[in-house]
């Protein structure tokens, strides 16, 4: 009896031993670094954003409800190592865009009541609204920022909450809205037009800044932002979607809807060159949603629903020929060089496509650096 107690004794004192040995060990070399890995969010059902130098992705996700976030928050992910690190932490922060090089970061940001249009660091500091004294009525919400680098200036959609709030009856809400102009640090705000535009983004900016091109009753229009002149493009078409490039002279990417008792959500991508105003079909009778130019304005990336129920990303020449189904997925980005595509799948990951390296890349979700 006396030689187990012994036995037990001796184990015990190593095993205290051991403890405070591991515990001088750790307490030496410090705690060991660890990442926090998200469980898979809710994405944003809007464009990617690729950086100036074509290696960073800006979107949003959806807060990790085990972390108590309802909101949406802005990362960025490295395209070559993965690396993603989160931007935003505080309310609902939406459509992330590269400004100055990519050293400030444009969205919309609901901290104020109301979305408006703030900037921040790409290191999460230095949050400030783009406009000052945005925060000091209640009677607007700002929303669809773009960057036009080329003249240092900033467009955003402005739609008053006269006729959205106070009905339940969505046909009713007037969606109409205006575009403002502002320099890229938030001086000299300027409204282009009053009401034209329809709310959800349907309006593109020529790379000089002196042409505002948009959507209203189903047709595209163009402002001359210099002349302060309104001329319509085309008659009858009911477009929803629009993209433009300045190559070859300016081409304009839609959206058509070719709408049938059968399938109402049947639609065609069509070009209207300028300045002739010549239309091109490119492709029809599809489910289509999402239609990109390239950098080089030569092909055109766009998400296709197949019979499978499938979304699947697929790319044309501008002419219409050769038309290529890429991958599953939904709202492609075209790559620097347009070496490739940057897509969502499934609401949940962010894929790569590129041209000279067989396969898929996901780089999202990923370790997030703390």
């Amino acid at each position: 009896m006396k030689k187990k107690r012994k036995n037990i004794l001796i184990i015990t004192i190593i095993t205290i031993i051991f403890i405070i040995g591991l515990f001088c060990f750790i307490y030496r070399i410090g705690p060991i670094e660890t990442a926090t890995v998200h469980t898979l969010p809710t994405l944003v059902h809007s464009r990617l954003s690729l950086s100036p130098d074509g290696k960073r992705i800006l979107f949003s996700v959806l807060g990790d409800k085990a972390n108590s976030r309802q909101g949406f928050d802005i990362f960025a992910v490295n395209l070559l190592t993965n690396e993603t690190n989160q931007i935003t932490t505080d309310g609902t922060s939406m459509r992330p865009i590269w400004c100055r090089s990519g050293e400030i970061i444009i969205f919309e940001s609901n901290r104020h009541n109301y979305s408006r249009i703030a900037q921040i660091n790409i290191d999460g500091s230095g949050y400030s609204l783009l406009n000052a004294q945005g925060d000091t009525t209640d009677n607007w919400i700002d929303n669809f920022p773009k960057y036009i680098p080329d003249a240092q200036k900033i467009f955003f959609c402005r739609k008053s909450l006269a006729n959205l709030e106070n009905t339940s009856d969505t046909e009713k809400i007037d969606y109409s809205a205006s575009i403002v102009m502002v320099n890229e640090d938030g001086t000299d705000e300027k409204t282009l037009n009053s009401g034209d535009v329809w709310w959800y983004g349907r309006w593109d900016i020529t790379a000089d800044a002196k042409q505002l091109f948009f959507i209203k009753d189903g047709d595209v229009f163009a402002f001359d932002i210099e002349n302060q002149s309104l001329g319509r493009l085309s008659h009858g078409l009911d477009v929803s979607h629009i993209d433009f490039t300045s190559v070859d002279g300016g081409k304009i990417l839609c959206l058509v809807s070719e709408a049938t008792q059968e399938n109402k959500n049947v639609k065609s991508v069509r070009v209207i060159t300028l300045p002739t105003l010549h239309i091109t079909t490119l492709i029809s009778n599809e489910i289509i949603d999402c239609p990109v130019w390239s950098h080089n304005g030569k092909k055109v990336a766009f998400t296709s629903f197949k019979n499978d129920s499938c979304w699947r990303i697929c790319i044309i020449n501008e002419n219409g020929s050769d038309c290529k189904e890429i991958a599953n997925g939904r709202l492609p980005i075209w790559l620097k060089g347009d070496n490739g595509l940057a897509f969502i799948r499934g609401r949940t990951t962010i894929f790569l496509v590129q041209w000279d390296i067989p396969g898929e890349k996901q780089i999202f979700p990923s370790k997030v650096q703390n």
